[in-house]
């Protein structure tokens, strides 16, 4: 009886995960055509019933995910930002090295351009970020949630609120960095060092504000 009862059960079980698993390669594949095509037509040209000829799914299947193609942009977004904060992480625990700021400056600023580029469609994403209030409030959590890394980094014990007048500060910095990261990617391949290294300096500059602002407070 009770080996029944499992050979009744465990088939169940079992289908469950491959077919999560079947739906987020799904998603994964709208994404990606998006993505591409993205870098092929740009926004304006983009559409809905283009992305599913390319990712090679029904519209039904694509609206079972996102309602129109702002919200697969919003997708890819969120994808995107994922991706460079992971970068930025890595770069946090890792690279950074108070010893030498433009150093450790400059090899972020590098990263993230790598992760960006990395990513089909990542210059278009990126362009797009500020073009809808949807893709500028995910900028915005993505920014918020990188303040507590940066300040416990260089400040730690200090507080971590995004809207506190240090947590602002510090938002402003990652905002620097977005501007130059764009800033990068739409320059010529042979351009981007030099402006990586003056956006560095730039960033250094703001790193030593702050802190000293917090040494004397």
């Amino acid at each position: 009886m009770n080996a029944h009862r499992k050979s009744e059960t465990t088939p169940l079980d079992a289908l469950r995960k491959p077919a999560q698993t079947r739906a987020q390669q799904t998603a994964s594949r709208i994404l990606d055509a998006a993505a591409a095509l993205l870098e092929e037509t740009g926004f304006e040209d983009l559409s809905t019933n283009a992305i599913c000829r390319h990712a090679g799914v029904t519209p039904p299947a694509l609206y079972r995910y996102w309602p129109n193609k702002h919200a697969v942009l919003a997708a890819l977004a969120e994808r995107l930002l994922g991706k460079q904060n992971e970068r930025m992480a890595q770069w946090a625990f890792n690279e950074f090295n108070a010893g030498d700021l433009e150093e450790s400056y400059r090899l972020l600023l590098t990263g993230q351009l790598e992760v960006t580029l990395e990513q089909p469609g990542g210059l278009w994403i990126t362009r797009a970020l500020r073009a809808s209030p949807t893709t500028a409030s995910i900028l915005d959590k993505s920014s918020a949630e990188l303040v507590p890394l940066l300040i416990s980094m260089g400040l730690p014990g200090a507080s971590t609120d995004p809207d506190a007048p240090l947590g602002t500060q510090v938002r402003l910095g990652i905002e620097m960095g977005y501007a130059a990261l764009e800033l990068a990617l739409n320059a010529q391949p042979a351009e981007r060092t030099r402006i990586i290294k003056e956006s560095a300096f730039l960033l250094v500059t703001q790193h030593r504000t702050i802190m000293s602002a917090s040494n004397k407070s």
